[in-house]
């Protein structure tokens, strides 16, 4: 099989190796050991499903009650969930709309442990419903719990689910967490309620904060990290950088540029070698690329692309999907928005991340999960 990484020449049209439902939700597939693991809801639960990367059948599926009252101004949004599940060997961590965390056996779906949250914290997510993806490291689950009220960025034991470190400082935004190290120093960087925040991997230690605000509180955008710089962004605030600075373990972020410049809203960006790629919320949705060392945007493309889109790079593609259900790929070393190849892969909306394993797309629509491959 060709890898979608890197093939050189696209096929005119994608061909469907199969489809099946599996309920509504954003939430991503993930892949491992020639399985694909999918969180969503149907009713009142959320499903947890265990499928066959080659054929599509169901190998075991659990589910959990999980009752979900949306914010109005979520309705299109639909109950979710919106947070897409990690995997690493022996373990699957999903994490409800309403805060609930789960690890799973990937083998049978049996559950290592479950956390509610409900005794802690006034609230058990955010306004719009949980949307941050749990990050896994050294045997160690990283989530954002909680809500508007009160939440706790944390580590937990992957084997028992015992909370090994809890930062305090502020509720969970909707961004996923990243690790960097910089200077000698692992980190998790992210985007909290009201803050860019740095914490130290082993013990949870703040860092450093940047106040960090967006209409309604919708943080949102994950951070991409460029030599010792970090790049953020958010809904109405252009996209923005700050290098880090340490003096004897004292961390201070400087600001170095900001402006004019492209504002992502729910869409992440992605960095090849200098340049940023994206996808702004002006104009009805435009893809761009920015030098970040310049600060100069490179190009853009048309206006109304859609209201959303995910992106991913490949070893000389940008391969994006939109919430409008087409898939793009285009070309990371051109001066121009240059599409390579456009498909469509859904005919409904798509806001879940795709997974691509060898020469296949796993493409989530509202209610279907769908594979498609580049071989005839």
């Amino acid at each position: 099989a060709v890898a979608f990484s890197s093939l050189e020449t696209w096929p005119d049209r994608l061909s469907r190796r199969w489809e099946r439902v599996v309920g509504l939700g954003h939430s991503g597939p993930v892949v491992g050991d020639e399985r694909l693991y999918i969180h969503t809801r149907e009713g009142l639960n959320e499903v947890v499903r265990c499928i066959r990367l080659d054929s599509g059948k169901e190998v075991w599926r659990k589910e959990y009650r999980a009752p979900y009252k949306i914010n109005p101004a979520a309705k299109k949004h639909g109950k979710g969930p919106k947070s897409t599940p990690a995997l690493t060997e022996g373990h699957l961590v999903t994490f409800g709309i309403n805060g609930t965390l789960s690890c799973w056996k990937p083998s049978s779906g049996e559950v290592r442990w479950q956390k509610t949250f409900r005794d802690e914290f006034p609230e058990t997510q955010p306004s719009f419903g949980t949307a941050m993806s749990p990050l896994i490291d050294r045997g160690r689950c990283i989530a954002h719990v909680g809500g508007g009220e009160g939440g706790a960025l944390r580590a937990f034991d992957l084997d028992s689910g015992r909370v090994i470190w809890s930062w305090e400082g502020d509720g969970p935004g909707y961004a996923s967490p990243i690790i960097v190290e910089i200077d000698g120093t692992r980190q998790i960087v992210t985007q909290s309620r009201r803050y860019c925040i740095g914490v130290a991997v082993d013990s949870g230690r703040l860092l450093w904060k940047i106040p960090f605000t967006t209409p309604y509180e919708q943080n949102i955008v994950t951070p991409v990290k460029h030599g010792n710089v970090l790049i953020f962004s958010g809904h109405q605030q252009g996209t923005f950088a700050y290098r880090l600075e340490n003096k004897e373990g004292n961390w201070t972020p400087r600001k170095v540029w900001e402006g004019a410049r492209p504002s992502m809203y729910m869409s992440s960006p992605v960095l090849v070698n200098d340049l940023l790629f994206g996808f702004a919320e002006q104009n009805r949705g435009q893809f761009f690329c920015m030098d970040v060392k310049s600060f100069e945007v490179r190009w853009r493309s048309s206006a109304r692309m859609g209201n959303n889109a995910l992106l991913f790079k490949t070893d000389s593609k940008i391969v994006s999907l939109t919430s409008e259900g087409e898939l793009f790929v285009i070309d990371a070393n051109s001066r121009r928005f240059d599409v390579t190849a456009r498909y469509t892969v859904a005919d409904t909306p798509t806001w879940s991340q795709p997974a691509f394993v060898d020469d296949t797309v796993l493409i989530k629509a509202k209610k279907r999960l769908i594979a498609w491959t580049v071989q005839p």
